[in-house]
């Protein structure tokens, strides 16, 4: 049987990072890998510093839960700019793709952690036509679940780097012929706006989310899983839509939309009985994640 991996995105509010570790705290099977990931991994991360009851975390982190065979990442610090591509390469390398790991061909199913502002300024450039004001949408539809195309393949990749190339090239060639002094009342912009996919990921019919941008972390992901796979991997995301704040009950709804939608054997959560990570205490205001929002917070 092989193993499942859970990979947290670093994004809006750390919603990935603090469902994490209501998994790691809610799942006693899982065990820490220690010192799994070697220095060409780490380097790509920003430095980072913290305890749990005493110990030292680390940047990233590998756990794992040999009975129901799932794997998770805590990745607590963000990838340094411009090297995603490299560190997803070199994550992946070391855990799946390199013969002397543990998981070496033993990973088929990958599930990916995401989460996006409200206000980000391009949401209605991804977000699904059939909705309006996203602000107004009920939690059950503020997850967007997908599933990779199985059709995507490195030559898809290939091509669309091609395409790509080329777009940047005449949007390079047109900014250099039509540049202007912005004091000139004549100066007139082109707004570029961000490319975006629609075919790489297929997403839930009712998911508020129905593209992806072409600079968007998961893009990294996906392409660098498969252009190394030597079969085809089945690879979900989940996206959730937040506000920054204290965000622990948006994790825990997260936590319990997973275990509904992809892991309701291999996690088995119960809402009634979520532990709260000791690792916020005194950090989010939530006392006990079975109450409701207005109990947890100002009682």
């Amino acid at each position: 049987m092989s193993y499942t991996l859970i990979l947290p995105l670093v994004s809006t509010g750390n919603v990935p990072q603090l469902t994490t570790d209501l998994i790691l705290e809610n799942n006693s099977q899982l065990n820490l890998i220690s010192s799994y990931f070697s220095t060409n991994v780490k380097l790509l991360l920003h430095s980072f510093a913290g305890f749990d009851n005493n110990n030292a975390l680390s940047g990233i982190e590998l756990y794992e839960d040999s009975l129901n065979k799932l794997i998770v990442i805590q990745q607590r610090s963000p990838t340094i700019k411009p090297y995603e591509l490299s560190f997803y390469k070199a994550l992946f390398d070391e855990l799946m793709f390199n013969e002397n790991s543990k998981f070496f061909n033993n990973i088929q199913k990958i599930i990916i952690l995401d989460s996006v502002s409200g206000s980000d300024p391009y949401l209605d450039v991804i977000k699904s036509d059939k909705y309006g004001n996203l602000y107004q949408l009920p939690n059950s539809l503020k997850v967007a679940k997908a599933t990779v195309n199985m059709d995507i393949d490195k030559e898809y990749f290939s091509k669309m780097n091609e395409s790509l190339t080329s777009y940047y090239n005449e949007t390079n060639n047109y900014i250099k012929t039509h540049q202007k002094n912005y004091a000139d009342v004549q100066f007139n912009s082109k707004e570029i706006l961000p490319q975006v996919n629609d075919t790489i990921l297929k997403f839930d019919d009712n998911s508020f989310q129905q593209r992806i941008l072409l600079d968007a972390d998961i893009l990294k992901v996906i392409f660098s899983l498969i252009n190394n796979a030597s079969s085809p991997l089945d690879i979900s995301y989940m996206n959730m839509l937040v506000y920054e704040g204290d965000n622990s009950i948006d994790a825990r709804d997260y936590l319990l939309m997973l275990s509904e939608k992809l892991l309701s054997k291999e996690l088995n959560i119960n809402n009634n009985e979520l532990k709260t990570p000791s690792s916020w205490v005194n950090i989010y205001g939530t006392k006990h994640l079975t109450k409701e929002l207005r109990e947890s917070i100002y009682n």
